[in-house]
C-alpha cells in the first residue's frame, strides 16, 4: 500500500510556452471560483468528474462551459492519465468529497505535489481514519466497522455505554446518522444504512458504530503546503438531535488563538500529520470532551457553503482562496502566520424547513433579508426556491451568514431567524401529490 505506482510515459511534453493547468476533481458549483482564480494567474482549467452520476447537489451546479476541458472518469485511470499528458498539469485539487481519492492518485501519477495514495482510504473511510489515529497514538473515538447486525449488537453490548452513533463509513453532511440508546434501536439503524446508497452516491456495504462523544463541537478549516499547515478558520458549531435526526443549528467564527483554540489547533495538526495531509485543504471536525479533543471526522478538501465576501470581511481570506494560493503562490502562502486575527464577528445559521415546498413570498422573507447583519446565504434564499423538510445538513434550505462588529448583534439576528421560521410564513408546503 505504501509503494509508489510505476510512472507511465506521458508521451509528448508540452512546449515551454504551454500554460500550466489545474485539474479540479468533482468541482460542482464551487469549482467555478477556482476557475476564476487560476485563470487570473494564466492557468488553464480541467474538470475531471469521478462519475457521470454524482450527487444531485453537485451535478446540478456543474457548468461545463466554465472549464477549458472536461474529462469524465469511469474507472479507466491509466486512460485518464494519458489524456492529461502534454497538459503541463501543475496542480490537482479535489473540490468535493467524492474526488479525494482520485485526486490523490492523479497527483501521484502525474508527478505533482499531493498527499499520495498510500493513506487515501484513511482520508475517506471513517473506520480506517480511526484506526490510523489509534496507530499514531492520537486520542480517538472507539468504533467498529461491520456489515453484520449480530457483530454490531455484540460490540454495543460489550461496551454497554449508551448512546452509540451508527452512520455510513464514507458519506458527508450528517447523512443517515443514527443515535441509538439501546440494543433495541440497532436493527432499524442497521437497515437504514447497509444495502442503501449514501447521500453522495456510494453504496453502503457496511457501517461504522462509534461511541457517542459529549461536549462542544468545533470545526477547523486548514490549508497545507509541504507539510506546513495554516489555519483558515476555527468555528464553534452547534447542532441537535431531534426525533433521531441530526439537525445543524449555527456556527460562530472564533479568534485564531486562545482557549480552547490553541489545544484544538494542536490536536488538528496532529490529525493532519497522521492522515498524511501535507498539501491542500482540510476540514476537521472535533468534539472537545472531558478527556480532551477527539476527532469526529476529517475531510481532505475545502469546506462547503463558502461566502467569500463575509469570510474576507471577517478574516481577510476564505478557505478556497487560501487553497488556491498554496498552489499558485506557495511562498506567499507560507509567509502567512499559522493562524489568523479576527476583524469582524461572523456567524452562520442553518435554515430549517418543516415541509417539502418552497420559500414563500411575504413579510417573513422580507424580514429575513433585511436583518442588519445579513451578509448573504448559500444558496441564495428567494421566492420560489425549492425546499425539502430538513433532515440533515444537505436538506437545509441554506446557510445564512451574519456579519457584524459585535457578537451580540449576530446572536440577536440568529434568534430573529428562528422566530421568522417559527412564524410558519417563510416556507409554503406543496399541495398533496404535487411535488415532483
Amino acid at each position: 500500500m505504501g509503494s509508489r505506482a510505476p510512472q507511465i510515459d506521458l508521451g509528448g511534453r508540452p512546449s515551454p510556452g504551454t500554460p500550466p493547468s489545474v485539474v479540479l476533481v468533482d468541482p460542482g458549483g464551487t469549482g467555478s471560483r477556482f476557475v476564476e482564480i487560476f485563470r487570473e494567474h494564466g492557468w488553464a482549467t480541467i474538470a475531471v468528474n469521478s462519475s457521470r452520476s454524482g450527487p444531485d447537489f453537485v451535478v446540478r451546479f456543474f457548468r461545463k462551459k466554465h472549464y477549458d476541458e472536461v474529462l469524465e472518469f469511469e474507472d479507466l485511470r491509466e486512460t485518464l492519465v494519458e489524456r492529461l499528458s502534454g497538459r503541463s498539469v501543475g496542480a490537482v485539487v479535489p473540490v468535493f468529497e467524492t474526488g479525494v481519492e482520485l485526486a490523490d492518485w492523479l497527483a501521484d501519477r502525474l508527478g505533482v505535489a499531493g498527499n499520495g495514495p498510500a493513506l487515501s482510504a484513511c482520508r475517506r473511510h471513517k473506520g480506517a481514519m480511526g484506526d490510523r489515529l489509534r496507530a499514531c497514538r492520537i486520542p480517538c473515538a472507539g468504533h467498529v466497522v461491520t456489515d453484520d447486525l449480530d457483530t454490531l449488537v455484540e460490540w454495543a453490548r460489550a461496551r454497554d455505554r449508551w448512546p452509540v452513533v451508527v452512520k455510513p463509513v464514507a458519506s458527508a453532511g450528517s447523512d443517515h446518522i443514527n443515535i441509538c440508546h439501546s440494543v433495541d434501536e440497532l436493527p432499524a439503524a442497521f437497515r437504514s444504512i447497509v444495502g442503501t446508497v449514501d447521500a453522495i452516491g456510494n453504496p453502503n456495504r457496511e457501517l461504522i458504530a462509534q461511541e457517542f462523544l459529549s461536549g462542544q463541537q468545533y470545526l477547523i478549516n486548514s490549508v497545507s503546503h509541504d507539510g506546513q499547515h495554516r489555519i483558515a478558520e476555527i468555528w464553534r458549531f452547534d447542532s441537535s438531535y431531534e426525533e433521531g435526526i441530526h439537525i445543524y443549528d449555527k456556527q460562530e467564527l472564533l479568534e485564531g488563538t486562545g482557549d480552547p483554540q490553541d489545544s484544538l489547533v494542536d490536536y488538528a495538526t496532529r490529525v493532519l500529520g497522521a492522515l498524511g495531509i501535507r498539501y491542500g485543504a482540510a476540514h476537521v471536525e472535533i468534539m472537545l470532551t472531558e478527556r480532551g479533543p477527539i476527532l469526529i471526522e476529517c475531510a481532505a478538501r475545502i469546506t462547503g457553503g463558502i461566502n467569500p465576501g463575509a469570510s474576507h470581511a471577517a478574516v481577510g481570506h476564505d478557505h478556497l482562496t487560501m487553497t488556491a494560493e498554496a498552489c499558485l503562490e506557495p511562498e506567499r502562502f507560507l509567509a502567512r502566520p499559522v493562524t489568523y486575527t479576527l476583524r469582524k464577528r461572523l456567524g452562520i445559521v442553518a435554515l430549517r424547513s418543516p415541509v417539502d415546498g418552497q420559500v414563500a413570498p411575504g413579510a417573513a422573507l422580507d424580514e429575513l433579508l433585511s436583518l442588519p447583519t445579513f451578509s448573504g446565504s448559500i444558496p441564495p434564499v428567494y421566492v420560489g426556491a425549492r425546499v425539502t423538510r430538513t433532515r440533515s445538513f444537505m436538506t437545509s434550505p441554506g446557510l445564512v451568514y451574519l456579519l457584524a462588529d459585535s457578537m451580540d448583534d449576530v446572536l440577536r439576528d440568529t434568534a430573529a431567524i428562528r422566530r421568522i421560521e417559527a412564524s410558519g410564513h417563510l416556507y409554503a408546503e406543496d399541495p398533496a401529490g404535487t411535488r415532483s
